[in-house]
């Protein structure tokens, strides 16, 4: 791997930083751990947590205003690595109020809070599964084919088991991207990576997420890596709407999509060899 890329990526936030040095570097436990650490006490992280109030919220709704309500700054967060239990405070109002229950992209974000922060969370997991479509995946709208947005938002706080493996198999039928029935790209949007993804779907969230769970040996997924290798990682305009800062200048390179590009890059050669 070039080590002037790697060296660049390390010019960077804690949030970053230890990413790099756990699923680039190999390092040691300890080193990553310990710049993991970092992320509370300084830069993004610590910006973001300055934000929170004493009841543990960012804004009165628990999910409310795009992009600075708490929902989607405990998402962030836990996005940068910051260990759950630093804000399982914020985490718990899931337990209290029931939000979650108008929508299921918001369902699928309690659940992902909820087991981050190591909270009872079997309500909300049986909530989801019993809005799980036929076709694997999950929409809002229950009497709709599966949304790609719906779908990656549930899948990211789902356990191991047969209903996440359902809800994968539909992102593979349809290669990540395309329509199963005419084989188009179903959305243009979806080929471009956005970081923070907020509640939308691309491909690089999706592959992402597949090489969090070990996951990157099904040969349908080589559509969207040879996208992904064909892109250059800049950062994209972010989704309309509020936030606390911006994270990284726009039209410039990324380093987050950079981190996760070869991430996922560099796990599916090692499985290639």
């Amino acid at each position: 791997m070039d080590e002037g890329v790697l060296s660049w990526l390390l010019d960077s936030d804690p949030a970053i930083r230890w990413q790099v040095l756990r699923d680039l570097r190999d390092a040691p436990a300890a080193e990553w751990e310990a710049e993991r650490a970092r992320i509370a006490v300084e830069g993004w992280g610590a910006s973001l947590l300055s934000h929170r109030d004493a009841s543990g919220r960012w804004t009165p709704k628990l999910y409310g205003e795009k992009w600075i309500s708490t929902t989607y700054a405990l998402l962030e967060l836990r996005q940068y690595g910051l260990p759950g239990d630093v804000v399982r405070d914020s985490c718990a109002l899931f337990l209290s109020d029931d939000v979650w229950r108008k929508d299921m992209c918001i369902a699928g974000f309690a659940l992902t809070l909820l087991r981050w922060a190591s909270l009872p969370h079997d309500e909300v997991l049986d909530f989801v599964l019993a809005g799980q479509l036929a076709d694997g995946g999950w929409n809002c709208e229950s009497d709709r084919h599966s949304s790609f947005h719906t779908t990656i938002n549930v899948l990211e706080g789902m356990p191991s088991g047969d209903a996440a493996a359902r809800a994968r198999e539909f992102l593979l039928v349809h290669k990540l991207y395309r329509s199963h029935r005419t084989g188009k790209v179903v959305k243009p949007e979806f080929l471009r990576p956005v970081f923070p993804p907020r509640w939308r779907y691309d491909v690089l969230r999706a592959l992402d997420h597949f090489w969090s769970v070990g996951e990157l040996q099904d040969e349908r997924l080589e559509d969207a890596l040879t996208v992904l290798r064909s892109k250059p990682w800049n950062v994209t305009a972010p989704h309309p709407g509020k936030v606390w800062f911006e994270l990284e200048p726009r039209g410039a390179p990324s380093r987050w999509n950079t981190l996760r590009a070869l991430r996922v890059l560099r796990a599916r050669n090692a499985r290639s060899c």
